[in-house]
């Protein structure tokens, strides 16, 4: 696929505000970043984040600016010749705003799409921003897992689950901090032999 490719769609499926030099964002975003990660997958499946996840985030405009922004910021320092073309810090507010969009339907209660929204948040403090904020996004993460009833009651088959969990795992390597997930207070059955820095940021 090159350059947006497919995801040159006229009629703009995707929850998000259309903006054609998003499509590029998109496609680098299935192409590079959602790939196979055995950890994520499982020994059974293949492809979960593009199978499972990236339809999941379909549904969500929260979930989906965090997963533009993510991608953007990468995009950019793959392609720095090209990062001028996109307001990092306007997909972040917009992003945030999002969140805060589907945290205040109380009619909805606490859905998955919105905890994938704060753990990509999370993500991307801890690869591209401030140990601080994804100290406050992991907070953040954890009343919402207290409210749900804990990481087991998280969907996708246990994909999300995996999912934080390995993004704590590795987030907290990285910068140095404690993992949020696995203890007695947020018990989980899953565990990985070691941290996966390079599949995490994606970057050499």
């Amino acid at each position: 696929m090159t350059s947006g490719g497919a995801f040159d769609d006229p009629f703009w499926t995707f929850p998000v505000d259309h903006q054609p030099e998003l499509s590029p964002i998109f496609a680098h975003y299935i192409q590079n970043v959602a790939v196979e990660i055995a950890d994520i997958d499982g020994p059974a499946s293949k492809g979960l984040l593009r199978k499972v996840w990236f339809p999941m985030c379909m549904t969500s405009p929260a979930t989906m600016y965090a997963v533009i922004l993510m991608a953007a910021s990468h995009y950019c320092v793959m392609n720095p010749h090209k990062a001028s073309l996109f307001d990092l810090l306007a997909l972040k507010a917009r992003a945030l705003s999002e969140i805060n969009v589907e945290l205040r339907r109380s009619d909805a209660g606490i859905s998955d799409a919105v905890v994938g929204a704060v753990a990509k948040m999370a993500a991307y403090e801890a690869i591209f921003g401030d140990p601080d904020t994804f100290a406050a996004h992991m907070k953040g993460l954890q009343m919402m897992l207290k409210v749900k009833g804990g990481l087991s009651t998280l969907g996708l088959n246990g994909l999300l689950e995996r999912m934080l969990v390995w993004i704590d795992l590795n987030a907290c390597h990285l910068i140095g901090r404690e993992v949020h997930f696995g203890n007695g207070e947020y018990p989980t059955m899953v565990s990985f032999a070691a941290p996966d820095p390079y599949h995490f940021a994606g970057i050499q």
